[in-house]
């Protein structure tokens, strides 16, 4: 073939496979594709990425968590009934001996991954969307009294559609129609609520998460401005579900309560097949997100800050932490014939070297373990190229690791775990 051409080579197997190709042998991993820009030399394979993970070790900001002192305050719909008006926002009027002594359902059409109502200030219930299907219909009986009765109403949506056709347009929270249902001389009369004017809550409205406005917000703590570059985080442990700002900036939603099914995690992960949603999970029986970044930028420059939280659920604040992050250990893997890259965060040096295995190794990011082969060699050889450096880079090779002594046909590689 001419250099002007480059080569593919896939194999869909199962199993690795020895390949002989313009006179030389190849050894493609399963389920992958190795590219050759000259027909000639392997430049990548699919199934060969090395990347380095992190190991985060965290620092508290303050001694405790119980430094951060929390100020609480409830939601008030006060603003909603204003004076001189009779039919107010949220408003329904029950004029009817029977809307008073029977259990009108209450049935709201929403689209979103919660719903929460109360009805004359009394929380009458919550119901959640399942899983892939954020449309519902929350029903529930109410008890009216006579005259104006309240309904209040919190839709909450973690995320908005963001790409397919005519995604701006995707409604998201209550949708309608709100209705409730009633028997009048046993004849069922559904009464439509959707044309009131419905608004946020006073938090919202009066932007009590801005500081500046020096108003107290639902749960507000502060803590102080920290030293140095590292990455300040937040450790939202013992939270419901809810919103946080940083002096009156938005670092997200959070719902720390919900975790994730405790079966189907493995130690090992392994995409060789046809792809399925099920391979390689992780974080069983966790919250999808736990800690949460804050840019240095949302920081004062000197003195406090405030964190502000409106929280749904009523989690407990006090196990909440302010943490500044550095790496603790840096773990990376790689295939032989390719460049292994080790590096530490912000100018630390490589302390020390817990685990270099070349050969065939188990297990995944910082959890490597020693397989059925291994040089001898190779632990010794990372030791003297990294410690006492920010980074290193190491060339996966017998050369330079030593003899693997695996016969078993299988791909080497080089698993690494380095202190910081």
């Amino acid at each position: 073939m001419g250099g002007n051409q480059s080569c593919f080579i896939s194999n869909w197997d199962t199993k690795d496979a020895n390949v002989a190709f313009n006179g030389k042998a190849y050894k493609i991993p399963a389920w992958s594709v190795s590219i050759f820009p000259d027909c000639n030399d392997e430049v990548y394979n699919t199934a060969k990425l090395n990347t380095q993970t992190a190991r985060r070790a965290a620092n508290l900001v303050g001694e405790e968590p119980e430094t951060l002192h929390w100020q609480w305050r409830s939601e008030m719909f006060n603003h909603i009934r204003p004076k001189g008006r009779n039919n107010v926002v949220g408003d329904y009027t029950a004029n009817k001996l029977m809307d008073q002594k029977e259990l009108s359902p209450l049935q709201v059409d929403t689209s979103g991954y919660i719903l929460h109502a109360f009805v004359n200030g009394r929380y009458i219930g919550t119901q959640f969307a399942t899983v892939g299907n954020y449309k519902f219909r929350f029903q529930k009986n109410v008890q009216l009294v006579k005259g104006q009765n309240q309904i209040a109403m919190l839709s909450a949506t973690i995320g908005f559609t963001s790409y397919g056709v005519f995604f701006d347009l995707i409604p998201a929270g209550v949708t309608g129609p709100v209705v409730l249902v009633s028997s009048i001389n046993n004849t069922t009369v559904t009464r439509d609520l959707s044309a009131n004017q419905w608004v946020g809550m006073p938090g919202e409205l009066r932007k009590f998460y801005d500081v500046a406005r020096g108003s107290p917000s639902q749960q507000k703590a502060t803590f102080d401005t920290t030293i140095g570059t590292d990455p300040v985080d937040l450790d939202f442990k013992g939270l419901g579900k809810g919103h946080a700002w940083v002096n009156g900036k938005s670092i997200g939603q959070y719902w720390t309560s919900m975790l994730a099914s405790t079966d189907g995690c493995s130690l090992t992960c392994d995409y060789v097949g046809p792809y399925s949603d099920k391979k390689c999970l992780s974080n069983c029986g966790n919250p999808s997100q736990r800690w949460y970044h804050v840019p240095r930028l949302f920081l004062n420059d000197e003195g406090s800050n405030t964190l502000v939280l409106l929280e749904e659920f009523g989690g407990n604040p006090s196990f909440v932490t302010v943490q500044t992050l550095t790496v603790g250990r840096a773990c990376t893997d790689a295939y032989e014939g390719s460049t292994l890259e080790l590096s530490c965060q912000g100018g630390q040096r490589i302390s020390k070297i817990s685990t270099a295995s070349f050969g065939n190794p188990t297990g995944k990011e910082c959890g490597y373990q020693q397989g059925t082969c291994e040089s001898l060699n190779a632990l010794a050889a990372v030791t003297r190229a990294c410690v006492g450096k920010p980074s290193c880079s190491i060339t996966v090779s017998e050369a330079f690791l030593g003899i693997s002594n695996c016969n078993d046909g299988q791909p080497t590689r080089l698993a690494i775990v380095a202190v910081c």
